[in-house]
């Protein structure tokens, strides 16, 4: 069987910009160089490509009403807003994608989409297309309305997919999310709240939500900008969606080993993109695990910097993120592994 992701690249292991568990916006200028790397793409297609395909689409059959989640007050400005997201994939891909006014071909899912009424588009699969692409096909169609187009771009790019609205009276909410992957929180419940209602729950967070008008502003008509974050789950899963439970035994607080084997480091990378004449702005999630021992033996310059991010962390963080019973052992086991030549420590 064909597997989508066969030429894409092996994944990077993208890490914070700065080594702490502060609660801030953190807008990087993108393109701009970080931890040694070029950022400059709002989506990024991988060789885990079909791995992430089956956990997104697994998330709609299961509970799409738990993941998808839109405001079809306004569907047209919706459309045009994927539309305009499918001609950025087209431009960072065009090996892939290619758009104009009638038609959208997904080349490495092997489907068209006839774009004649943007409401009403429909997917077509060619002989050649892998199990992918069909079972994509299969679940746009029967879809209705623009969540067709969104579900489209949803299922054709590895990251999660939040639009945000600025109105002219300066209230903002998220209009629409795609968030198929999600860490630990459930996007139902952030559907037409502000940024700052959206990060209420989170602890520290009072600076950010006291900022919240002007990174609204800076996100819909500036940038486009790149940010990072980290959390650590006991679910290996990339679907971190609060229905499922994470798995957890006492044993491995006294055995590294075991604990390192059980634990994953989560960092999420995310970009925004400004659509001003719509005050309207993208915002992608894209969702990277590595098991931490796995971390340890193929990243070991990183380490030393985990160990000082959970040191430096608040107490409420670690409790929101529901890792105050491990951050502790995780920090040690960091501080116990040898260092690489010339990596200095935390």
């Amino acid at each position: 069987m064909r597997e989508i992701g066969r030429h894409f690249p092996a994944p990077y292991q993208p890490f914070l910009v700065r080594d702490d568990f502060i609660v801030r916006a953190d807008l990087f200028p993108m393109p701009g160089l970080y931890n040694g790397r070029l950022e400059q793409n709002h989506f990024v297609l991988d060789n885990r490509f079909d791995a992430f395909l089956d956990e997104r689409l697994a998330a709609l059959e299961r509970a799409p009403d738990s993941y998808r989640c839109l405001d079809e007050s306004e569907p047209e400005a919706l459309a045009e807003i994927y539309i305009r997201l499918f001609r950025v994939l087209a431009e960072e891909y065009p090996k892939y994608v290619t758009l104009d006014e009638q038609s959208l071909e997904l080349r490495h899912l092997d489907l068209t989409a006839d774009l004649t009424d943007l409401l009403h588009i429909t997917v077509s699969v060619r002989d050649s297309a892998p199990a992918g692409g069909l079972r994509v096909a299969n679940w746009v169609n029967a879809q209705c309305g623009v969540t067709r187009l969104a579900d489209l771009l949803a299922l054709a790019v590895q990251e999660d997919i939040v639009i945000m609205r600025l109105r002219p009276d300066g209230s903002h909410l998220a209009e629409a999310l795609h968030v198929l992957l999600p860490s630990a929180w459930n996007p139902l419940e952030k559907l037409r709240l502000g940024f700052d209602a959206i990060h209420e729950p989170v602890a520290e967070s009072q600076r950010l939500i006291a900022s919240a008008g002007k990174v609204m502003k800076a996100m819909t008509t500036k940038g486009p900008y790149v940010r990072f974050g980290l959390s650590l789950t006991t679910r290996p899963q990339l679907d971190c969606h609060p229905d499922w439970p994470k798995p957890w035994d006492d044993a491995w607080l006294t055995d590294p080993d075991q604990l390192a084997r059980n634990v994953t480091v989560r960092i999420e990378r995310q970009t925004t993109r400004p659509f001003p004449d719509l005050g309207r702005a993208l915002f992608t999630v894209r969702i990277y695990t590595t098991r931490l021992d796995r971390l340890g033996s193929e990243r070991p310059d990183l380490i030393p910097r985990l160990a000082s991010v959970i040191r430096t962390a608040h107490p409420a963080i670690l409790a929101y993120k529901d890792i105050a019973h491990y951050a502790e052992a995780v920090a040690d086991w960091c501080e116990m592994m040898p260092l690489p030549s010339g990596v200095a420590s935390g």
